[in-house]
């Protein structure tokens, strides 16, 4: 005969449990004899195995079995759960590191406050803080990230595991703003990473997900499922990719949301000629902004730029020659953000810019005889001109295509309608530049030709 250990998640005990499982110390001051470690047996498994991987001194697999209430460890199913004292295991601290920042990001200490570098070790019991146009990214141990963002506010709470083994247990705690985790699938069954919020706990084993705090708690999951269990009830809610759920001071959390659908970022174009790209997207029903991270690797380990939006359009700070990624998502009315669009873009930022056009004025009105004279400003990185009239707003029925050295064009004899047109700038080596912005004139009576929809500069 055995008594079997409580069948209870790990992350209801977290709560409600007198002892909690795993990693429940809320700090890591907390007395080792109040954390319990939980493991599955497998098959074959016996309390004495645990005793020889785990434990300070192997021979107290008696004193082990004692505690958990077994007679015949043996006779244990496979599933069945053995608690373990923190402080009879040989558990050493384990450390994570910077490997990028943006901005300026303080990391406290024994009360006094370090600025964070790439390359700073960051250890349990630490505190940091992100301020506002800043981020900064944490490597655990087993490879897996954690991104915290503008003006985000978290402890590391937990960070230890036992020597020789991949049993890891990690407890980050997000007291406002937001962090993006990309977490190592872990082998160990008994290997957990969690993130504590106010007022609701999420557990990983290895996943893509995010969290954020403001006057709510969310979780968004974007690869593989998370455990979440609020203050306010024992029933933790599964959650799976392309879902999330909320959680309100009531320490309830909602059944799963879905997200958002990604943004088709497919029309823009992969080689931007301007320093200051901009990327145009048809909007998401839902969307009421969308948020843009702009980083140098496709992981998105180094944030560049964080850029928050209404329309479904991103323009870009200045930035220099190379190769990046945009990550875009909505936010809806809940401030959860949906799944990301992404695209890969070189930028030439040389590239001159489109000349200012003088004539005609946009949506003006020519002669029935239709002869238009087309003239612009010089550019001063131009050493040539390219321009183009069209029948219709997508240029898909180009009239004219010229490419000048001097600053205007006359057209001659046009039909009556309503034409397109729009100019760029060649450098000296024949590079060309972007296209500037579409314009639009009418030939003979304006009644006749009605405007259309605006459209977007190609």
């Amino acid at each position: 005969m055995y008594v079997r250990p409580p069948a209870k998640t790990l992350m209801r005990l977290i709560h409600f449990a007198s002892v909690a499982l795993l990693i429940a110390c809320a700090s890591p001051a907390a007395a080792a004899e109040d954390e319990i470690w939980s493991f599955e047996l497998s098959q074959g498994d016996t309390i004495s195995a645990i005793a020889k991987r785990y434990l300070k001194n192997p021979n107290d697999w008696m004193k082990l079995q004692q505690f958990n209430k077994v007679r015949l460890d043996r006779a244990m199913p496979v599933g069945s759960r053995v608690n373990v004292p923190a402080d009879w295991m040989r558990l050493v601290d384990i450390e994570a590191q910077v490997v990028a920042l943006r901005g300026k990001v303080l990391i406290e200490r024994g009360g006094a406050e370090i600025p964070a570098a790439a390359g700073t070790v960051v250890k349990a019991g630490d505190r940091i803080s992100a301020a506002e146009a800043s981020s900064i990214t944490l490597k655990f141990p087993d490879g897996s990230t954690s991104s915290l963002h503008a003006n985000t506010r978290a402890r590391i709470d937990l960070m230890r595991g036992v020597p020789s083994t991949d049993l890891i247990a990690q407890r980050l705690r997000l007291d406002a703003g937001r962090i993006e985790h990309a977490i190592t699938p872990r082998a160990n069954s008994s290997s957990r990473f969690e993130v504590a919020m106010p007022v609701a706990v999420i557990g990983v084993r290895g996943t893509r997900f995010r969290t954020s705090v403001d006057d709510t708690n969310r979780g968004e999951v974007l690869e593989g499922r998370v455990e979440t269990t609020g203050s306010g009830s024992p029933v933790p809610v599964m959650v799976a990719a392309g879902f999330a759920t909320i959680i309100p001071a009531s320490g309830i959390p909602s059944q799963p949301i879905e997200l958002l659908p990604p943004p088709d970022l497919s029309a823009n174009s992969a080689a931007q000629n301007l320093n200051r790209p901009v990327f145009s997207f048809n909007g998401i029903a839902g969307a009421e902004e969308y948020r843009a991270l702009l980083a140098g690797d496709a992981e998105f380990t180094n944030v560049l730029a964080e850029i928050v939006n209404k329309a479904p359009r991103i323009q870009l700070a200045e930035v220099p020659d190379g190769n990046y990624f945009l990550r875009v998502r909505g936010i809806d009315v809940n401030r959860l953000e949906g799944r990301e669009g992404v695209i890969a873009f070189s930028v030439k930022a040389d590239s001159p810019p489109p000349p200012d056009p003088v004539r005609p004025a946009n949506n003006s009105t020519l002669p029935a005889s239709g002869n238009a004279l087309i003239s612009w400003l010089p550019e001063k990185q131009a050493a040539s001109y390219r321009f183009q009239i069209a029948a219709d707003d997508r240029f898909e029925r180009v009239l004219h295509s010229a490419q000048r050295t001097i600053l205007l064009f006359a057209s001659r004899a046009l039909p009556p309608g309503r034409y397109y047109w729009r100019l760029a700038s060649n450098r000296a080596d024949g590079e060309p530049g972007p296209w500037g912005q579409i314009l639009q004139f009418v030939v003979g009576d304006a009644e006749a030709a009605p405007a259309p929809a605006a459209a977007a500069p190609k």
